[in-house]
This record gives C-alpha cells, structure tokens and sequence, in this order.
C-alpha cells in the first residue's frame, strides 16, 4: 500500500494545540483560524473565501496556493472526492475506519456494504442547510451577528460535533437549575487561584454605579490584583447611591466577604456619597485605603479643558459637521465613498477620550471632507442649498481656525489621553507609574506648544487641581518612590510630597512603633542599594522587570519593607476594569428574565462576567501581550463596530514616557534620563479676573495660543473635482484663540 500524501498547507502553518488539527495558525502572519487547512489555504491564496487574507504572504507562496485550489475545484466536478491526502480534517477519514460509527458517518452512506464517501456537492448542501439553521436562529433571537465569533460558541459548536448525531438536548430544567449551579461551581475552582494570590500580593476592590434602561443605579463590584480581575456582584444601589452611611456599610460588608486582609485598597467614582464612604472606611479599618478611579479624574481633566473657549468652539464645529454628515443618508454615502468608508465618529477603546479621537479622525480625513463638499456632487446636490449644509460647508472649506484648532487641541490633550491608557485597564497594575506620568505628560503639554506659557498654562492649572484636591493619594507618592525605576534614576529627588505620602501609606501598614523603626532602616538599605538591592541582577532588572515581581525576587533582606512594596506596587489605580459594557445586566433585569429570583440572578451574573474575564485572559495570553493597558471591550456588546478588535486611534509609542516598556519583562528602557519638572504653577491671579471653567476658576487674561504645525512645510493633498488646495501663506495671525478679544 503506498504512502498517503501530507497537505503541503502544514508547511505553511502549524496547529495551535497539539492535539486540534482544526485550530491552526499561520506562519507569515500569526492569525489564528478554525477549520483546519481547508481555510489556511484560501487564507494563503487571499481568497476572501470565509476567511480573512494573508497580509504577509510572500507572491510566490500566494500563487502557489491560488492554483493550487484551482486544481482542487477541478476534481471538485467530479462526483466522488478523491480523497487525496490523509490530514484534510473536514472530509476526510481512513475507509479502513469507516464502519465504526462517529461524528464521520454524517459524510458517509453504506452502499452495498462499501463504505464510500458523499459527493462535495452533497456535503455542502447539508453545511448550507445547517448554516441557514444556525443564522435563523440569531436572527429570531435577535441575536448579535458577533456571537459567531465567540470562543464560548465555537467551542459549544465543536462540542456538539464531536458528540455526532443522537444528542439529547438540554432541557429548560437543566440550563436554568442543575447546570447553572455546576458552572458556578466551576467558576469558583477556577477562582481559588486568583484568592491564593490575594494572600500575597493583596487586591483592590473596584465599584462602578450606573444607570439601565429603566434608570436604576446598578453597582457592579470586582476585586483586582495581578492575575487579573474577578467579578464579585451586582447590586441594585438605587435607593442608597447618595447616602453616605447606607455606602459605606454596603463597601464594609464586601470588604468582610473578600477578607479585611487581603484588600489593600478600595477604588470608586468621585461623588460625593463615595467619597464620604471611603473616608469612613479608612477610620474603620486603619490598614486599608481609599482611592478615586483615576480614569475617572483624568476623564473631568479632559471635561474641565474641553470647556475652555478654543476647545469648546472647536468641539462644537467638530459635532455640527459630525451631526450633520450622520444625519442624512446621502451624504454620509458621499462621504464613506470619498473617505474609502473611514468613519469620523466611533467610540474608542479609551471611552472616557472618544470626543478628543474624534478630533483626531477629523484631522485625519481632512483632505477627503475638502474634497467631498468641493465636488461637483456635492455642488449639484440639494444639500448644498440647506442652511446646515452651507455652514458645514463654510466651517470645512473656509475655516483656517477650525483645522488649526483641531491640531492644538490634539497637542495639548493626547499627553493626557496616554496616561489615560496606562490607567484605563487592569492587565497589570499601573499604580507605581501614575505619579510620573502626570509629571511628564505636564512637561509633554509644554514641549508641544514650544514651552510658551500662555500656550499651556490654563491646562497646568486643570491638571494640578484635579490632581491636587481630587485624585493624589497617598499611595501614588509610595508607589513611586518604592518603583526601583524611579528610586534609582540619577535624577531621582523625593520631594516633601512624596515623602509624606510614603511615611502616610508606613502608618496605615503597619501601626506597630517597632515596625516602623525597622522600616526605616529597611528605607536607607533600599535607596543605597545596599545586600540584594546591589547585586547584579537586581542592577539590571530594575527597568525590565515590573516593581512587584523586583521586590519579591531582592527584598528578602527586608521582609517588612518587601511586604509594604509587593502589595502596593501590586495596585491598579482605577476601576475602569469594571467599567466595561454592562448591558447584558440590563437585559437580564428585563421582563423576560424577572422571574428569576435573586440567588439565581446573581449566580447567572457571576458566571457569565467571570467567564467573560477569564477569556479575556486568555485572549491576552494567544496575543502574547504581557500588557493591555486599554483592553477592548472584550465583554460583549451587540455593537458589532465597537466590540471588534480595534487599530488604536492613539499612537503606540509611549517613548514620551518610557514607562510602558516597563511592564514587559524581555524589554528594557531606553535609558533617556530627565529632569522631575515642577508640578504646580505659581501664578498671580486676582478674584476680578477670574471666570469659572469647569468647576475650577481660571484667570481671563491667560492666553491659549494655537501654533502652526506646518513648520513651514507645504502640505501635499490630492483632491477630486476641483478641490480648493489651501496656499502657503502664514496665517497663524488669524488663529488667537486666546479668550482675550
């Protein structure tokens, strides 16, 4: 008997697991598919045949395949298989094996007592009428179309053909009681790990209040740590969300549930009502912390500056034209048909920053908004005749300010909305890089606008205000000076404030008199780099290696001090890991599901968000990714545009900073050294000369100054259809956006 053939898409692929030939992963690009090699080879030849193409793919690999199928379809007319190679899972199996009954017997019919193989016209009749089956089941449902591309489906998919025919389906009974209390059950194996880890490394309790569909405050509360969050319960707030006592005891309460000693530190919204919970909550318990979400702090920055005359007038247009162009039908076709169906306005993976990416996308598609209402189209259309269109139409075209505007607004905030992104997230802990990140995105604001202080002063001023009352704590100033990145830089200085917040975070740790003693030794030994803080090793993992894990491998010398930096380096600084998509909450309080009692409500609750959170994991892990500061919206949504994995409107490159590489272990810094800037401004004002911004009163007189970002280089635009091309001449005059008139 000869040798069977091997399918020579193995040598272009490999499987995922050893022990699945229908996952596989592609070598030139690293996508991973189902459905075996069937697909890699249409992935490979750029088919666009049911699976997504190749953008790596060398030419000759590419034509190689494209003929190759072309071969396959060729026998494909004939009206048996020919069944060529051994390895092609989705119609192929030993004829020797054929009579042991399987999942292969729906492919094969006994004629005669042979076993002989159905046509390829037969098999994809029966995959036609089971995908049809499948679609009318989401479409009655009214189910997302992005199910489909779910873990969790594929594999109940898999599962139920692997099982083959005769399977008993679940009953109404058994998916609502008996299977419910088993995945439960399964969730909190699964969660054992996760509590190990508390006793170590500590955890932070994470609330997030909002509003369903019947204006209900739900709060939904998560416990974080390193491994990752875990969801604990959703609670129906309505009746205490601004009553201070009723908040409090419910945060002691999960507080008692997770276990006194292991939460460090409870992270919430700023409202008042949490803020006077928390400040109870530290008198109660000495050794635990109260935090605001940082997001949320940087999320009334971004308010606060959004409210200041250029941006506020320069958002405003932004919304006219977005509004209108979204509006009308037809002129959002004209526009997708000029921008190649970019869009202007889509919710970012940084949802607090979506009016400032926004911005950015304006300016992005600028030559295709010039060029679409200079065309004759749009000319000759009747919405160029509206009073709405003419003023779209004056803004795009005749505006200067407008596009200049757009380009200051974006080099004042996006300093800021980076460090949104180290927040926003809790794939690893950011609370020993928020402290530096707000220094340096103050010092990247000036550096943008040439460090001309009218350009930047006013967002200075929201920035350490917001930074000053609301959002630094304690623990950020420990943090930072315990951060071997930082301590031992050779422009490392501990100012007053840093220091109290350290000797502050001593005290609530350990209240012992000894103790504290003995800490402070530990201190003098840690910044001396004095025992295991000296060595080698430690030398040279201090920027590769995240702080925690640095503690736990070279502070054995100080154990007190080594407890004390494991678990406040081990924080997150925000509770924006809860702050997801909560809307299959708000479909599981709807009348359908009301019948439900409360047990069985919260049980369905955990599950379904631990399950959520740990696929999120998983995804992170396929990735390679050791940190995702802005993690997208993995939690489901029946948005489809929005769930996808998204191309980061934000630039990547955190160089600015040099503190994101510090989270992936086989990277090292780019050793630039700096400078600590100054973190307040001192400014004269007077209270006639002040007006209120935000909540926060600002002087009058303080100019904000758009800059030319042309630098003198001529901006190449290709436009259709008589397209005004704008000239060179230096305008910067008719851009003061100052308030001053």
């Amino acid at each position: 008997m000869g040798r069977k053939k091997v399918d020579p898409t193995w040598s272009h692929c490999t499987r995922v697991s050893e022990n699945n030939r229908m996952h596989v992963m592609c070598n030139y690009c690293k996508g991973k598919f189902w459905g075996g090699v069937i697909r890699m080879k249409h992935h490979l030849a750029c088919t666009h045949v049911e699976v997504s193409v190749c953008p790596q793919v060398p030419d000759d690999i590419k034509q190689f395949f494209i003929d190759y199928i072309v071969q396959l379809e060729k026998k494909q007319q004939k009206d048996i298989v020919d069944v060529e190679f051994e390895d092609e899972e989705e119609v192929e199996e030993d004829v020797r094996k054929s009579k042991k009954k399987g999942t292969i017997d729906a492919f094969v019919t006994n004629r005669k007592g042979k076993a002989k193989q159905q046509t390829m016209n037969q098999m994809f009749k029966k995959r036609e009428h089971v995908i049809r089956e499948i679609a009318r089941c989401i479409y009655g449902n009214a189910l997302p179309f992005n199910l489909v591309k779910d873990t969790l489906w594929k594999r109940m998919l898999v599962a139920v053909g692997d099982y083959g025919k005769g399977l008993k389906l679940p009953s109404y009974h058994e998916v609502r009681v008996p299977y419910l209390k088993k995945e439960v059950d399964l969730v909190n194996e699964g969660l054992d790990e996760y509590r190990k880890e508390w006793k170590n490394t500590g955890c932070t309790l994470m609330s997030d209040a909002w509003t369903d569909g019947k204006h209900r405050s739900i709060t939904n509360f998560l416990v974080n740590s390193p491994r990752g969050s875990v969801f604990l319960k959703s609670i129906d707030t309505s009746s205490i969300i601004k009553n201070i006592e009723n908040l409090y005891e419910l945060l002691d309460d999960l507080v008692k549930e997770i276990g006194e000693e292991h939460v460090v530190q409870v992270v919430t919204d700023s409202a008042s009502a949490y803020v006077g919970a928390g400040k109870k909550l530290e008198e109660k318990r000495p050794n635990l912390f109260w935090s605001p979400c940082a997001a949320h702090c940087l999320d009334l920055m971004l308010s606060d500056i959004g409210e200041l005359p250029v941006f506020k007038d320069t958002i405003g247009k932004a919304k006219e034209i977005s509004v209108f162009i979204y509006r009308h039908q037809w002129v959002l076709d004209l526009f997708r048909k000029f921008s190649k169906k970019r869009e202007l306005t889509r919710p970012a993976i940084t949802r607090f920053a979506t009016t400032y990416l926004t911005l950015k996308s304006f300016d992005e598609t600028r030559v295709q908004l010039r060029a679409m209402f200079t065309s004759i189209t749009w000319v000759e259309s009747s919405y160029s005749k509206t009073i709405g269109g003419l003023k779209v139409q004056g803004i795009i075209i005749d505006d200067r300010r407008f596009w200049k505007a757009i380009k200051y607004c974006m080099k004042v905030v996006f300093p800021l909305v980076k460090v949104l992104r180290l927040v926003d997230g809790d794939a690893k802990p950011a609370m020993g890089y928020i402290y530096e990140a707000i220094d340096r995105a103050k010092e990247e604001i000036a550096k943008n606008v040439d460090h001309v202080k009218r350009r930047y002063e006013k967002i200075w001023k929201i920035v350490d205000l917001r930074w000053d009352i609301q959002l630094h704590r304690p623990l950020h100033a420990a943090a930072h000076y315990l951060n071997p990145k930082f301590q031992y830089d050779e422009n490392f200085k501990a100012d007053h404030e840093i220091k109290l917040g350290l000797y502050k975070t001593i005290d609530r740790f350990y209240p012992d008199v000894d103790t504290k003693v003995k800490i402070d030794a530990q201190l003098e030994k840690f910044k001396r780099a004095e025992g295991m803080f000296g060595i080698s090793m430690a030398k040279l993992t201090r920027e590769k290696k995240q702080p925690a894990l640095w503690w736990e491998s070279f502070g054995e010398e100080c154990k007190e001090l080594q407890r004390l930096a494991i678990r406040v380096l081990s924080l997150t600084c925000s509770a924006t890991g809860c702050e997801r998509n909560w809307s299959t909450f708000d479909q599981i309080h709807t009348k359908r599901r009301n019948r439900l009692e409360q047990q069985r409500l919260n049980a369905l609750v955990f599950v379904k968000y631990n399950i959520r959170l740990d696929l999120r994991q998983e995804k992170r892990q396929e990735r390679g990714e050791t940190y995702d500061p802005i993690c997208l919206s993995d939690l489901d949504s029946d948005d489809e545009w929005i769930t996808e994995r998204e191309d980061p409107c934000l630039p990547e490159d955190h160089s600015w900073m040099d503190i994101h590489e510090c989270f992936q272990e086989n990277e090292g810094t780019s050793g630039t050294k700096r400078k600590r800037g100054p973190r307040n401004l001192n400014t004269s004002t007077s209270k006639k000369d002040k007006k209120k911004v935000g909540n926060f009163l600002v002087d009058e007189d303080d100019d904000i100054e758009v800059i030319d970002d042309d630098d003198g280089e001529e901006e190449e635009e290709e436009l259709d259809e008589g397209t005004m091309v704008e000239d060179d001449e230096d305008i910067e005059e008719e851009l003061d956006l100052s308030d001053n008139e």
